[in-house]
């Protein structure tokens, strides 16, 4: 499986952050996790066509898959290729047992870490509890994504170290990552 971060960063406009989506590349398919604005213009410079994309996830609907602590309508999801490699994907969400569940012993990770340790919002991770998260859930590597501004001007790495020593990777827009 390979994965793209197609935007980083939030509904709020950024110079160098789309708003949230991600791209998973099976062999030949291409299945797109949320889309917001800009999304069509960065999978054009991957080259990228609409016509590629086999399905679309939304993490804010109304399907139920693993509830996510954000609204009624926001999701998580788990990927498993044919070789046993599994990615989860969730969208905004507080500290969840059942994306912690969902998530146990995934090769990958994606979490959406809005807002730094000291500027707690309900219904938003932090760098740290998404590092429990990922420590709880046993998974081997963790991607955090989806930052308001606050997050860039603070040291995220650092505030996940608290709680998670496994390999960690902060999401910029394009990011591409092999499972």
């Amino acid at each position: 499986m390979d994965i793209t971060i197609l935007g980083s960063g939030t509904a709020i406009p950024m110079n160098d952050r789309g708003s949230p989506s991600l791209a998973v590349f099976f062999k030949n398919r291409a299945v797109l996790f949320d889309m917001g604005p800009g999304t069509l213009c960065r999978m054009a410079r991957l080259g990228l066509g609409p016509e590629r994309i086999e399905t679309i996830f939304l993490t804010h609907y109304r399907v139920r898959t693993a509830p996510a602590e954000h609204t009624p309508r926001s999701l998580a999801y788990r990927l498993e290729n044919a070789n046993g490699k599994s990615v989860v994907i969730s969208g905004d969400t507080d500290y969840s047992d059942a994306i912690i569940r969902l998530a146990q012993g995934a090769d990958l990770l994606i979490l959406k870490a809005a807002l730094p340790d000291n500027q707690p919002l309900k219904g938003h991770l932090t760098p740290s509890l998404a590092g429990r998260m990922a420590h709880l859930a046993g998974v081997k590597r963790l991607v955090l994504t989806h930052f308001y501004p606050e997050c860039l001007r603070t040291d995220i790495a650092a505030q996940c170290r608290r709680t998670w020593q496994g390999e960690l990777t902060l999401a910029e827009d394009l990011l591409q990552i092999c499972v």
